[in-house]
């Protein structure tokens, strides 16, 4: 098991070797030592290595390994310990019975947690693990309200592009086939969180595929649509569909098309299309 470092005198255990021999019984046991927090860290590192072999992850969910990556989680404030185990969940999450498996199991808020350091690398992990979880259509239907609501507070909080691209990503996942969702995050006010990653004097052509993508998937929902229809997205919508005309970027211009397409499916759209002049553009 992963110890749990209460009172700094816990480290793990691993007598591990890839793939594992040990008997599944006294893989991760907790081991007493003298309280060497960088022994507990060095043990969680070496952990999150063997790990890349499936083999292992088997034996690792087995011995209960991932509740006590929960429990660490919970009480382990240290950047480097914090980085290994969230290293140790985003190996975890590239498969689909483990996406399942820690979504199921309350590792969620885990998850989050990671995701709220203020440590680049630990966020990474978390938030790449956060997306391979969204992407799992089974997922998509039990993710909870505050869940959705922290990515959007991820749009606000994260200053390197790589976690909002990422942020985006998972939102997308979570609005693929999920009208719920699709609710939930125009009711949050998702929509001008979203919008401006659409701006091209901002961001350059990945970040605004990945928006477009975003939007599309939201428009897929009847009641959405009138609420994405706003100046901000209509406008960046007609200068990526002129842009990719001048430049012949197809995917560029397949992604604006596509959402604009979703969006004039309503009424009050409609004239606002038109009224925006993205009408006029597609006509051209």
């Amino acid at each position: 098991d992963l110890p749990l470092p209460t009172d700094g005198s816990s480290a793990l255990s691993s007598p591990m070797t890839s793939p594992v021999k040990a008997s599944r019984s006294s893989v991760f046991r907790v081991k007493e030592t003298a309280g060497d927090l960088q022994l507990t860290r060095l043990s969680a590192s070496t952990l999150a290595t063997l790990l890349t072999n499936e083999k292992n992850q088997e034996y690792f969910i087995e011995a209960g390994g991932l509740e006590n990556t929960y429990k660490l989680i919970a009480v382990t404030h240290n950047p480097g310990m914090r980085a290994s185990l969230a290293c140790i969940l985003n190996y975890l999450s590239k498969s689909p019975e483990n996406q399942a498996r820690i979504v199921d199991g309350g590792g969620l808020e885990a998850v989050f947690d990671l995701a709220s350091s203020g440590d680049e690398k630990v966020c990474f992990h978390a938030v790449n693990c956060c997306k391979r979880l969204a992407s799992l259509p089974g997922n998509q239907a039990k993710w909870p309200e505050e869940g959705l609501r922290a990515l959007l507070g991820w749009l606000d909080s994260f200053h390197l592009m790589k976690l909002q691209m990422l942020t985006l990503d998972t939102i997308t996942h979570l609005c693929e086939d999920n009208e719920l969702n699709r609710t939930r995050f125009v009711e949050m006010g998702g929509v001008v969180k979203v919008a401006p990653y659409l701006d091209m004097e901002r961001y350059d052509d990945d970040v605004r595929l990945l928006a477009a993508k975003c939007i599309t998937k939201l428009a897929a929902s009847e009641v959405a649509r009138p609420h994405l229809a706003i100046p901000q997205v209509l406008d960046s919508f007609r200068s990526l569909v002129e842009h990719g005309m001048v430049v012949n970027d197809t995917e560029q211009l397949r992604a604006a098309l596509d959402a604009m397409c979703m969006l004039a499916d309503c009424a009050e759209n409609k004239l606002r299309l038109m009224e925006a002049g993205d009408v006029e553009v597609i006509f051209h």
